[in-house]
């Protein structure tokens, strides 16, 4: 029997996916000295995620109006 020309899945790992596989480690092992100026949060679950998001969301004292019910007043955009 002739053996495609092509390697198959297989063979392409060595190429393809262990790199990607080794890459992740790197940037696993390396981000958190690299970034540690920033403040980095790691969500590692659906309830990690909806607090951080609950926590994140705007407020009235955010929108920049003195009343909580007023529209932000913003100019119209204009096409130029």
């Amino acid at each position: 029997m002739e053996r495609d020309l092509e390697p198959g899945w297989r063979e392409s790992g060595r190429y393809l996916i262990w790199p990607a596989f080794k890459r992740a480690f790197e940037n696993r092992r390396d981000f958190p000295s690299a970034y540690a100026h920033l403040n980095v949060r790691r969500l590692r679950s659906d309830r990690d995620v909806r607090a951080f998001v609950q926590s994140s969301q705007a407020t009235a004292a955010m929108s920049g109006s003195s009343n909580g019910r007023e529209r932000q007043k913003t100019p119209p955009l204009t096409e130029t």
